[in-house]
């Protein structure tokens, strides 16, 4: 409760009141606290004086000792100057924020009435708002408040995060585990989260979903078995507003805890409701309501269903289909291999002999085939150099129509900037921006190139019927497309991280990285970009993009990043789709990243740290519905999920391991389906004992069988 004197949030008055039937209640005289010359109140706590206190959240812990059966969890300003701080202007009122944000805090009782504070707060992280916290098993589990923001206490969205403990004590740091995504409105925010556990198998929130535009806060909700997983239940309010002018007509927050209803799996939810929206900070009338909340699952979630609902992934033996000269140990050859499955039904790889270098892109790949789903294999002869290659790593997409299109990689114009020849090109145009980490790429707006430097977008395209492919040019409408140079060379597109995707609704997408020119400006981060085609390849529109929003705290690096490279995205079972970013570059191993569309690749949620590490994320969905995802640096790992929206997925499983940074594997790999439950993948390893016993680097292959051991036969 606040009164009169109320400065900011901070000047709070723990209060109590108890009912019989949860619809009337009493606030008893207590006599603990002197308030306007007076102990006949229900005051328990003036923070006022008392050092603050916010967002208080009290539960029952029933194995604790007698003198901590209560607890409480709460915010307040963090030790600092003494002062509180004048930030400027919140919604047109004076702003007061804390130095250094509101840490969590915790309280004990015996029954609820006499509180003793811990010395040390729980969790030192800003949560600016109320906290929920409850006894689960063996374990406390604390939700609070995060930022997506990295440039200031206050900034970007509010997100729902959580941690654990084992002890009432110190938590560890929170993870976001609910946000907005790219379907909500631009203006949402996630403002609380009145977590709940309903029963053992069922745990829920009550996210107020704040607007900023008109300032209205509205409750979702969202289930979990585990209590850490959440879905949405929906994309609106739960609980409609009350009747206009009412305590519940602008805003509902919905408070942590439920109570058992008289009928089985009902519970009644009690909320805090105003008359005004969040920025009205003139008047804080309002009151306390509550509704009945009934789960229609008729099956409890038991432990028998996590037994039926797991995973099992299992590796075949290594095969070794090629092996490098014992001399070659650099960088590049041997390397970056790809699987197709050819009409006739042999499996084909390809990979690299040459340089890892833009001055090597074109030039044909070295392949053998299999005719026995790659339990043995014929090394074909090396295809002459020609005006360009397929790409080792990209085998043909199959479109609707019975076509097939695949990527023709075109070899790159020698170029001289300083007007000395002999080249292929002479560039005098000014530059519009240069980066890179591996090596310098200085980029030239297109129109300023010569003709011959605005070449590129070469496909092969085959007929249905078998008949030899034809090369032919596509059209691009890329806004602010740009070239680069590098190493000597200006490379053409495509580019060695482009992916052709056929879409669900049948049309092409070509995924890639790049920097381009965004509101007249040079764009010094690569992002994600989709172009999409609906006439079968033959030309492309720009579509959608994910720019590059780094976590600092996972990666600090992340400022230094060249920025988000080799994408992938994948059509889930479930129509979602999924992306996953590389960042490793030059300055060495950095996260990789997913991010999530809901409108057809358009627009897409804020991308989040999925693993530490991981270049060239691959996936392949089966038949029996597990997705794979292979990636790596070090090391390269395959993970699987029987979930059908990606969101869950199983440990790594090691592939090649992690040794010495790029001497163990180049860590890109393909992916191919053999049967219903069973996936192909080529690799390079490094170190594989030639037929003298020196390391080779190696092309592998080896199977990877699925089995999801609740499937009923």
């Amino acid at each position: 409760a606040y009164d009169k004197t109320y400065r900011n949030d901070n000047d709070a008055l723990l209060c109590y009141a108890s009912s019989a039937d949860g619809i009337h209640w009493t606030r008893p005289n207590l006599g603990l606290v002197e308030y306007e010359g007076s102990r006949d109140n229900n005051i328990l706590f003036d923070a006022r004086t008392g050092g603050g206190l916010h967002g208080q959240c009290v539960f029952l812990d029933p194995k604790a000792p007698p003198a901590e059966r209560f607890k409480m969890v709460f915010v307040r300003d963090t030790p600092g100057d003494g002062r509180w701080h004048d930030q400027g202007s919140w919604h047109g009122q004076s702003a007061w924020f804390p130095p250094g944000g509101w840490f969590v805090h915790g309280a004990v009782s015996p029954d609820g009435l006499r509180w003793s504070f811990l010395p040390e707060p729980l969790l030192k992280k800003n949560s600016d708002t109320q906290q929920a916290c409850f006894q689960d098993g063996d374990r406390y589990r604390l939700y609070v408040r995060m930022w997506s923001g990295t440039d200031g206490l206050f900034t970007g969205k509010r997100q729902v995060g959580y941690t654990e403990s084992r002890t009432f004590g110190v938590f560890p740091d929170p993870k976001v585990i609910l946000e907005p995504d790219a379907q909500d409105p631009a203006d949402l925010h996630f403002y609380n989260s009145a977590a709940s556990k309903l029963r053992d198998d069922l745990y829920v929130l009550f996210p107020s979903a704040y607007h900023t535009d008109d300032h209205l806060v509205r409750p979702h909700l969202a289930m979990s078995r585990d209590g850490v997983t959440f879905e949405r239940m929906g994309r609106g309010p739960v609980l409609p507003f009350g009747k206009e002018g009412g305590f519940d007509s602008k805003s509902i927050y919905i408070q942590p805890g439920a109570v058992p209803g008289d009928k089985p799996n009902t519970w009644w939810i009690y909320y805090i409701g105003f008359s005004h929206g969040h920025e009205d900070k003139r008047s804080y009338s309002g009151g306390y309501g509550r509704f009945l909340l009934e789960i229609n699952d008729t099956k409890k979630h038991t432990k028998e269903d996590d037994v039926k609902n797991t995973l099992s992934v299992s590796l075949g033996e290594p095969v070794t289909i090629v092996q490098a000269p014992a001399d070659i140990r650099h960088w590049g050859p041997y390397q970056f291999p790809g699987l197709e499955r050819l009409p006739d039904g042999k499996i084909k790889v390809g990979f690299q002999i040459g340089a890892d270098s833009a001055t090597a892109v074109g030039l044909p790949p070295m392949q053998a085939v299999s005719a026995d789903e790659g339990k043995s294999w014929t090394v074909l002869p090396l295809a002459k150099e020609g005006a360009g290659s397929v790409n080792c790593t990209q085998s043909p997409l199959l479109l609707s129509n019975g076509e097939k299109i695949q990527i023709k990689m075109l070899l790159p114009l020698k170029v001289d900037t300083s007007q000395q020849g002999p080249v292929d090109l002479l560039v005098t145009a000014e530059p519009v921006g240069k980066m890179g980490s591996y090596a310098d790429f200085t980029y030239y707006r297109l129109a300023d190139l010569p003709p011959a430097a605005r070449e590129g977008w070469r496909l092969f395209r085959s007929a249905k019927d078998g008949a030899a492919p034809v090369e032919e040019q596509v059209t691009m409408r890329i806004p602010g497309e740009l070239r680069y140079v590098t190493e000597g060379v200006l490379p053409l597109p495509w580019h060695t991280g482009h992916r052709l995707l056929r879409a669900p609704d049948d049309t092409v997408w070509a995924i890639g990285e790049d920097c381009r020119i965004v509101d007249g400006k040079f764009r010094d981060k690569m992002a994600l970009t989709i172009l999409r085609s609906t006439d079968a390849g033959r030309s492309f529109d720009f579509w959608g993009e994910i720019p590059y929003q780094a976590d600092p705290e996972k990666d600090a690096k992340s400022a230094a990043r060249d920025g988000f490279t080799e994408p992938c995205i994948h059509f889930m079972p479930d129509s979602s789709i999924v992306c996953f970013l590389r960042t490793t570059d030059g300055h060495g191993v950095g996260p990789m990243y997913w991010s999530r569309s809901a409108d057809n690749g358009r627009t897409w949620s804020k991308p989040l740290v999925f693993d530490d590490l991981g270049v060239w994320p691959q996936m392949l969905t089966l038949k029996n519905g597990v997705t794979l995802l292979a990636y790596g640096r070090p090391g390269l790992y395959v993970r699987a999920t029987r979930d059908p929206g990606g969101k869950d997925w199983g440990p790594r499983i090691e592939i090649v391991k992690a040794g010495q940074l790029m001497a163990d594997t180049c860590s890109y790999c393909a992916l191919l389906p053999l049967t219903d439950d069973t996936a192909l993948i080529a690799y390079s390893e490094f170190n594989v004992p030639g037929p003298d016993g020196t390391p080779r680097k190696s092309i592998r292959v080896r199977t990877i069988q699925t089995q999801k051991t609740g499937d009923q036969p």
